[in-house]
Formats: C-alpha cells, structure tokens, sequence
C-alpha cells in the first residue's frame, strides 16, 4: 500500500511476519556515512521488535517490525499491532534521519528518536 510519501509491505508466513514501511525518499550519498552512523547508534539494543534500515545501495530507508514464533495460531492480534507499530514508529524514523541528512548530529538524533519513540509509541 503506497501514499504518494511512503509504502507499507507485509509478509506473512505460517512463522512469522513483518511489516516494512519504505520512504520514497533517498538519501543522497553525501549523506551516506552521518545516516550509516545514526542507524548504528538508533538500533544499538533497540528492543522494540523494530529496527531502522538503510540500504546503501539506493539510499532508502526503511523501518521493519519482525515476529518470529512456531506456528502462527491467531496472528490477528499481533499482527494488528505490529502493523500500527509501524505506522507509528516509521515517521518519527524518517524525521530523524532527514535531520541527519540536514546536518543534525548523529548521535543526538537517535537520542532524541529514543526519546520520541518511547514517549509517543511504547
């Protein structure tokens, strides 16, 4: 499903899901090394079940929230609230890493992407 902004993909097997939300926006790779940097810091024992990725290779980023358990019984349920997970956690992403690319510091921006995503998500 896709907005004109950003694009959601889910994956669904009998063991797990994920659900991916990408940007159409692509870092430019002046940028590459601040938002390698921010990523590292960000996800850095991140337990959330979330992670920020970027792909070096095109500039994209994207967030994924990933569930990984034996054989899906009623995957409504966290299904559901993995994909709400992702549709609120993606933005509050994407604003950290355009600061970054903005010439905000690294590290501060995954500080204060810590802050944002406990204070508004968990």
């Amino acid at each position: 499903m896709c907005d004109g902004v950003w694009c959601d993909r889910i994956r669904v097997t009998s063991q797990a899901f994920q659900v991916t939300s990408t940007s159409k926006f692509r870092v430019p790779p002046s940028s590459h090394p601040a938002v390698l940097q921010f990523v590292s810091i960000a996800n850095f024992g991140f337990a959330s079940g979330g992670t920020i990725e970027f792909d070096l290779s095109d500039g994209e980023v994207r967030y994924k929230y990933s569930l990984f358990s034996g054989p899906a019984r009623n995957i409504s349920i966290p299904f559901t609230n993995a994909f709400f997970h992702v549709l609120n956690a993606f933005p509050i992403a994407l604003e950290a890493v355009l600061s970054v690319v903005g010439g905000a510091d690294p590290k501060a921006a995954a500080v204060s992407f810590h802050k944002r995503f406990v204070a508004e998500i968990l």
